[in-house]
């Protein structure tokens, strides 16, 4: 189900303000929101050991389990993304007395923590809330994710930003026209429309419910959480230059 809810705004400054008599410039701003209908699980997979090649081993392993639990619950592989693989030294900072330092100055004895390898993983698919919780439920019983997150977002953003801009376009002549009738004058044709195109993908398009803090402690059976999917409200905004007579 759509719904659309426009909301008008807008900002207008007289071009005698700026030096262009016989011209009114106003930036209208229109908004629309549209229900999700694609669904995000993201999380962190990564490993650590004083052996570099254990540790990339460790990571290879815990990868494949997650994996292997995915494929078990109907995940296809073109629903996987990996991203993000890195691999970098840590270290930690202690005290005289080993202590662990835990503020970020340069002092105490430095010490070797191992090789950490990580990576980003991501399902991504149509939105389907009974379908998430098996999904969900299977990556933490793997136990080898970390920073879960969920994302709703629009899997087709255009419409919906195309309907944000024409209603930007459309709020800026109602201003220009109540502009023009408040100060006696009469609104002309279009004299210049200033309009900066952004990236407008999924990342733009979505809504987050960060999940990091709702796996279960050890020993407690996976619980998917209570998730209320909020609408998207998409917006774009748009500036119009008219002659004024």
């Amino acid at each position: 189900m759509k719904m659309i809810k426009q909301m008008v705004a807008a900002v207008a400054l007289f071009g005698c303000m700026c030096g262009l008599a016989g011209t009114v410039r106003v930036e209208g701003k229109g908004s629309v929101t549209r229900r999700p209908d694609g669904m995000q699980l993201k999380f962190s997979v990564d490993a650590i050991d004083k052996d570099m090649a254990k540790s990339k081993t460790m990571l290879a392993e815990k990868h494949a389990k997650i994996k292997a639990a995915l494929v078990g619950v109907g995940v296809s592989e073109d629903e996987l993304a990996d991203s993000n693989i890195r691999m970098y030294p840590e270290y930690h900072r202690e005290d005289k007395d080993g202590n662990v330092l835990l503020d970020y100055a340069e002092r105490g004895k430095r010490v070797f923590d191992g090789y950490r390898h990580s990576l980003n993983c991501e399902f991504s698919s149509k939105l389907d809330m009974e379908r998430l919780e098996k999904i969900y439920v299977a990556v933490v019983r793997t136990k080898c994710a970390e920073d879960l997150r969920i994302d709703f977002y629009l899997m087709d953003p255009k419409p919906a930003k195309a309907e944000a801009r024409r209603l930007a376009v459309v709020n800026a002549r109602i201003v220009a026209d109540e502009l023009c009738r408040a100060a006696s004058a009469t609104l002309g044709g279009v004299a210049e429309i200033n309009y900066n195109a952004r990236n407008y993908g999924a990342d733009i398009c979505c809504a987050a419910m960060k999940a990091d803090n709702l796996l279960p402690q050890e020993g407690d059976a996976p619980l998917f959480p209570s998730i209320n999917v909020e609408d998207i409200e998409v917006t774009d905004d748009v500036v119009v230059k008219w002659e004024i007579k």
